[in-house]
């Protein structure tokens, strides 16, 4: 009776796999992850049971991040994990719409994670021996996702296995429906979160009067970013004298996101320390020139008879003074005159 059940289970799903997003069937590297993700499960599952057949429930994995619920994560991969369960023919799978009526009436989700205690009533309504449920999320550049399988009568957790699938080879994989948009739009999240990296990286590491970016994207790594988010398509290229990001296949998308314009407010205040410090060198050549009837025959003239304490640091560039005229200006902004 039981053989009769899996060879219709296998039916069922093999209907309902032909409208779910077909992102993981072909031959692909995140194919294979899958499927050995699932067999690791298995064997930790077939370990604790020592009966020739299990009933397992499989929960409808819970899609946490906005791209995950986007991509219908949760759903494929459960799917896809049923299917591993059933061909390995250890298992007999409790049929979906059994499950959801049993959630339904326990008032429990339909996806995600159940406690050990939700997971004991579950399995008594349902005779299930054994519980799989989880959440898919993003960390970075990879989709996490998370498992944990219940040994319901010992109310207890058996393993909580984790799966990372890098985003690059997902959007990537044989017969996914990706559409210029959608890789559009993960490169535009990728590069407003490594420009929002590079800002906070510029404001705390600023030197002087000067933004300072890192030499290369690598450094943002981890004080700012997790990981460095993944390009999608081409490659970043990344200017180190502006701190500006671009994709090399996409070099048109800019960063969205927007921040107070820092460098033209430092560039602001070191043209007023210069200017304060020009005045201060001239007022100093006048008292020179009036108390001796000549200018100075250069600054350090003016250290030497006490106008000044010291040579003011010109900050940027350099001073630049005429001792026939007096004139002091600065080589960056000029003399007092053009400003």
């Amino acid at each position: 009776m039981k053989d009769k059940n899996i060879d219709v289970t296998l039916l069922l799903l093999t209907v309902f796999l032909l409208f779910v997003p077909q992102a993981f069937y072909g031959e692909s590297a995140v194919k294979s992850q899958i499927t050995d993700f699932a067999a690791e499960m298995i064997k930790e599952a077939s370990s604790h049971f020592k009966d020739d057949k299990v009933t397992v429930a499989i929960i409808e994995l819970e899609d946490l991040s906005d791209l995950t619920k986007e991509e219908n994560l949760g759903e494929i991969i459960s799917s896809i994990l049923m299917t591993e369960f059933v061909a390995s023919k250890q298992f007999v799978l409790v049929e979906r719409s059994k499950l959801d009526k049993v959630l339904e009436e326990l008032n429990l989700s339909k996806t995600g994670f159940v406690d050990s205690r939700s997971a004991h009533q579950i399995g008594l309504l349902l005779a299930a021996d054994l519980i799989l449920c989880g959440t898919t999320s993003e960390l970075g550049t990879y989709f996490d996702i998370n498992v944990r399988l219940i040994d319901v009568e010992r109310s207890s957790v058996i393993t909580a296995l984790v799966l990372e699938l890098k985003q690059s080879e997902y959007f990537g994989s044989d017969g996914r429906p990706v559409t210029p948009r959608l890789i559009k739009d993960r490169i535009q999240k990728n590069i407003d979160a490594i420009y929002v990296a590079l800002y906070y990286y510029g404001i705390k590491y600023k030197k002087g009067f000067r933004i300072k970016y890192p030499k290369a994207l690598s450094a943002l790594v981890p004080e700012f970013l997790h990981k460095l988010p993944d390009p999608i398509k081409g490659k970043w290229i990344y200017d180190k004298k502006n701190g500006r990001v671009k994709n090399s296949a996409y070099p048109n998308i800019e960063p969205s996101v927007e921040f107070p314009k820092v460098q033209p407010a430092l560039d602001m205040a070191k043209k007023n320390v210069i200017l304060s410090r020009l005045r201060n060198i001239h007022v100093s050549i006048q008292m020179y020139t009036a108390e001796y009837g000549e200018p100075p025959a250069s600054l350090e003239v003016l250290v030497k008879h006490g106008a000044l304490d010291s040579i003011p640091d010109p900050v940027d560039g350099e001073w630049k003074y005429d001792s026939k005229t007096g004139e002091i200006s600065h080589s960056v902004i000029g003399g007092l005159g053009y400003n």
